[in-house]
């Protein structure tokens, strides 16, 4: 029985699962989302549960609005896109209609869910529809998808939470197994982003269908349970089979006295399944072997002269044996189309009357309930009255009945019909009407409709549905291409694989994705298919970028450039490419990038590709600001960009403006404007529901907390937020996080942490990926001068420059390192070679890089009061400090305050002792402030400054502190100079 269905059925047992539920509505009332999970074998009772629980809402809060939906399979095949959820939204918007406040929520809800919602002339609801992606307006793997889909989902759970803080929500949702993969996503979304909504959802699925892999993969429904329990967003229960007191239980409650021994036999063979029991019950009146006493139904002859089944199925179909012949033909002409039906179908079918299809299907109904009309609104307009099988056991034993033959007649019959009467309707269906022509025997319009249900499918990011429908595309055109060859059978046989790719790519699946698109090449070279041929070459690129080969995915993208040639059909993908191409900055040279961004730019203008044009100039902003250090010209092109992202709610690119322009601010030392787009891109990010923008996004501000604004701690906790984000969605953490994670641990002199974040970058770095060794080399140089090995520091960095210099189209890599290497040549006590590869890097970074020249002029500095040129390192450290205070720098520990240690001792050495005295403890100061490794020394360079004006006592303190830090830190070699140090100057501080 379905919820809402008739106020009399039958409910018994179930205290546990009932009480759960009641606790969880409570909880839900006082604005906690809470979401209960039941599962069950089939005729477990899960559906009467349900209904149970909606009746209870009301008694415990009559303000309650429930509203749900059940999934099905329909000819073997999963339901098409968030169909679940369109009918629980269809019921809301509906339901609360007598409410004299509810055309304001109304609005409400179209204003917040425009993509799911249309408002008809005159003000009524509409039935809520998918607006899918225009798949020949859009590149694949563009990530529009995921952004459209982000969208999606958090416009729905604003649409419920809207509601909700109105009246409280209960929504159900029966038979989860068959959901489609969107739907779940979507339950995860609100799982994740309505937590303090006043919303109780209760699922439902069969424990025996979810146990099974799902397309070679674990079920999604259980893949779902497992994360939201395993995050404490779900509770799960079982329903367990009736035990015998049970058993009683029902039957007395449905007004049925029989013998205990008989009731005891009952109880065995049904194995207390409740769908057992009920249909067992039904049969005995069906034979007339009940009669009625006392206002109890009760045997007419002995219960052990009383045949009882031995299964559900033989239960079930010794009651249609009941069913008189030209209604059971009915039934079985209507199990073709499955567990779910369509009146004007089925009249089709039986060449006859609607109506009299209406009046025997009343009589199934109200007869022998098998069948019943489907609850919610109908949602396909042209199919008549859609009804239902009270179970879909009913409805397989009826399609079992069918010969093979009029199956296959049967299901080409349906499959037609739907097909003339859906028209534009038609795309909502086409998972079922690619299974019936498939089923009928027609491979050719099977096809056709595979094709088109997985294009939706992957439009609502339904992944592995799309791949399976593309699957079932590519094995049909296999089996027809070995009977009988043509272009059209090769065009068809390129879209499915096309498909294929771009599902296995956003699975993240690269090794079958690459395998595909190579495959995919083939074939269109073997067909002269140009432009087929360049987008599979630049989804080889886009895996291949993905696994982390930059250069041989460079090299794919301009393959795909020349293989479209000048004047292709597809100005899209060739736009799209010509900005792939110009965002490879680092690897091409100037001019060549140059020329890939103009045409790029000019294909966007002159055939309006808006998404084109805002990656040119999101490239043209990274250029400016990574290789060129112009942050006038980042500014100018990222508002450029967001204009045009705004303009068209391109929330991905509005995420990347904002990152850019703080970054930008960052260069600056503009905290204020910096933390301002930083702040942004985070709360879009946040509302448009986009987890690994969010990612990046948190990442970004991290830096500017660290860089600019000092606050190290703040910056710590806001990438372990990244992290979790990664860890909570399931997805890969981007190297620049763990970049950033490294060089917080490593300032704050955690080692050990500093070792594990390298390893971890170590693991995601591709072996091909030079660049990303390059960094690798850097990384250990850095870990290697923490501890005070400076050889090692030094040999590092050096093959960190040879490596950067194998793989980068220009000195910039290489002169990031060279800095690094004069200081640890310096530190090595080779100050004379360090200060060659320190007065190279000032040539290459003056006047591009003011912060980087600061560090530059600070290796310098140290190289000069190694050989005891003190003024003249006084003047470079000061012109250091100018450059490098409040300035973003890619150093991995500050120059600013290291400048001010260093000032210290030039002027301690040239007997300047105050002026030495107040640089010393402003370094001093932020190291001490941040918890940093370099505190150490900026102690020990107070406490010798005070040694030096004989201020013993003052000066202990500080020693103290020098030594406990390097204690900490494991710096033998610093604690041995700190007691030379001590002994020169007499002082006992042991």
């Amino acid at each position: 029985m379905r919820p809402g269905g008739k106020s009399g059925s039958v409910f018994v047992a179930r205290e546990e699962q009932l009480a759960l539920f009641e606790n969880g509505l409570r909880s839900a009332l006082k604005g906690h989302l809470r979401i209960i999970v039941i599962s069950g074998e089939p005729g477990a009772g899960k559906t009467a549960f349900l209904d149970e629980c909606v009746n209870r809402s009301r008694a415990i809060d009559s303000t309650v609005l429930s509203a749900g939906s059940s999934c099905y399979t329909v000819a073997g095949s999963q339901e098409e896109p968030f169909l679940p959820f369109l009918h629980i939204l269809d019921v809301i918007s509906n339901k609360g209609s007598q409410n004299s406040s509810w055309e304001q929520i109304r609005r409400g809800i179209t204003d917040l869910a425009p993509d799911w919602l249309q408002v008809l002339p005159g003000g009524d609801f509409a039935a809520a529809v998918i607006r899918t992606a225009q798949w020949r307006q859009r590149k694949f793997g563009d990530g529009s998808g995921a952004v459209e889909i982000r969208r999606r989902l958090v416009q729905y759970t604003n649409a419920l939470s809207l509601v909700a803080k109105k009246v409280p929500l209960l929504l159900w949702i029966d038979d989860l197994q068959w959901s489609d993969n969107a739907s779940l996503d979507l339950l995860a979304f609100i799982a994740d982003h309505a937590a303090e909504a006043r919303i109780l959802i209760l699922l439902t699925y069969r424990s025996g269908d979810v146990a099974a892999d799902f397309v070679g993969r674990p079920h999604p429904v259980r893949k779902l349970v497992s994360k939201l329990a395993r995050y404490e967003k779900c509770v799960e229960t079982a329903l367990a089979p009736f035990g015998l007191n049970e058993v009683q239980q029902f039957l007395t409650a449905s007004s049925h006295r029989f013998p205990a021994e008989f009731v005891k036999r009952l109880w065995r063979q049904s194995g207390g399944n409740p769908l057992f029991l009920r249909e067992c019950v039904s049969l005995l009146h069906l034979r007339r072997q009940t009669t009625l006493s006392d206002g109890y139904q009760v045997l007419q002859q002995p219960g052990v002269e009383i045949d009882i089944p031995l299964s559900l199925a033989s239960v079930v179909g010794q009651r249609l044996d009941g069913v008189g012949t030209d209604l059971r033909r009915l039934l079985r002409y209507a199990s073709v189309q499955g567990v779910r039906f369509s009146s004007h179908v089925l009249a089709e079918l039986l060449e006859s009357n609607e109506l009299a299809i209406l009046e025997s299907l009343g009589t199934l109904s109200a007869v022998y309930q098998l069948v019943r009309e489907s609850t919610g609104r109908e949602f396909f307009a042209g199919l008549g009255v859609e009804c239902e099988f009270v179970h879909a056991l009913v409805q397989q034993l009826v399609y079992d009945e069918l010969g093979v033959g009029l199956r296959r007649y049967l299901h080409l019959a349906v499959a037609r019909s739907m097909e003339a009467s859906l028209g534009t309707s038609v795309i909502r269906q086409t998972a079922d009407l690619a299974r019936h022509f498939e089923l009928g025997g027609d491979a050719e319009k099977a096809i056709g409709y595979y094709i088109r249900a997985s294009r939706h499918a992957l439009g609502a990011l339904a992944l592995d549905d799309a791949v399976a429908r593309a699957q079932s595309a590519a094995v049909l055109i296999d089996k027809i291409i070995v009977l009988e060859h043509s272009e059209v059978h090769d065009m068809a046989q390129i879209e499915a694989i096309a498909l294929l790719v771009e599902g296995h790519y956003l699975l993240a699946e690269y090794e079958i994705a690459l395998s595909l698109a190579e495959k995919g090449e083939d074939l269109c070279a073997a067909a002269c298919a140009t432009d087929s041929q360049a987008r599979f070459m630049y989804f080889h690129a886009l895996i291949l970028e993905a696994m982390g080969d930059d250069g041989d995915a460079l090299q794919y993208a301009k393959r795909a450039i020349a293989a479209l040639g000048e004047n292709p059909s597809d100005k899209r993908l060739q736009g799209d490419l010509y900005a792939y191409v110009g965002g490879a900055f680092r690897m091409l040279p100037p001019a060549e990038i140059e020329a890939a961004l103009t045409k790029g730019f000019d294909l966007a203008r002159k055939y309006d590709l808006p998404e084109t044009e805002v990656r040119v100039l999101l490239h043209r902003a990274w250029i400016a600001a990574e290789r060129d250090y112009r942050s006038e010209e980042v500014t100018e092109y990222c508002k450029e960009a967001l204009a045009i992202a705004d303009r068209l709610n391109y929330m991905a690119e509005q995420i990347v403006c904002h990152r850019l322009l703080a970054h930008s601010c960052r260069r600056m030392g503009l905290a204020d404007e910096a933390l301002a787009h930083n702040h942004t891109a985070v709360a879009i990010a946040r509302r448009s529901g986009l987890p690994m923008a969010l990612h990046i996004s948190l990442n970004s501000l991290a830096i500017t907390q660290r860089t600019v604004l000092e606050d190290w701690n703040g910056s710590l906790s806001t990438v372990r937020e990244s992290l979790e984000i990664a860890h909570q969605h399931e997805f890969a953490v981007s190297r620049y996080v763990l970049d950033n994670w490294f060089a917080i641990v490593y300032s704050l002199g955690r080692w050990e942490d500093a070792r594990r974040v390298q390893d971890h970058l170590s693991e995601s770095a591709s072996d091909t990926y030079r660049r990303g060794a390059g960094f690798q080399r850097l990384r250990e140089g850095h870990l290697a001068y923490g501890i005070g090995s400076f050889r090692a520091a030094a040999e590092e960095y050096t093959e960190s420059i040879q490596l950067f210099e194998q793989s980068a189209s220009d000195a910039r890599d290489a002169k990031l390192v060279e800095p690094f290497l004069g200081l640890a040549l310096v530190a090595a006590g080779h100050p004379d070679a360090g200060l060659l590869r320190l007065e190279a890097a000032r040539s290459f970074w003056k006047d591009r890089h003011p912060a980087i020249l600061g560090q530059v002029l600070h290796g310098i500095a140290r190289s000069q009061l190694a050989n005891g040129d003190f003024s003249q390192a006084i003047s470079n450290l000061e012109e250091a400090q100018r450059l490098t205070e409040r300035r973003f720098s890619r150093n991995i520990w500050p120059t600013a305050p290291y400048v001010c240690v260093d000032l210290g001792a030039a002027f301690l050495a040239l007997g300047r002792n105050r002026e030495a005295l107040d640089c010393a403890l402003r370094g001093y100061r932020k190291f001490k402030a941040w918890h940093h490794f370099l505190c150490g020394e900026a102690a020990l360079m107070v406490g010798r400054i005070l040694l030096a004006e004989a201020r013993v006592i003052d000066a202990v303190p500080y020693l103290k502190e020098a030594r406990s830090e390097w204690e900490r830190l494991g710096l033998t070699y610093q604690v041995e100079g700190l007691r030379l140090v001590a002994q020169a100057y007499g002082v006992e501080f042991e």
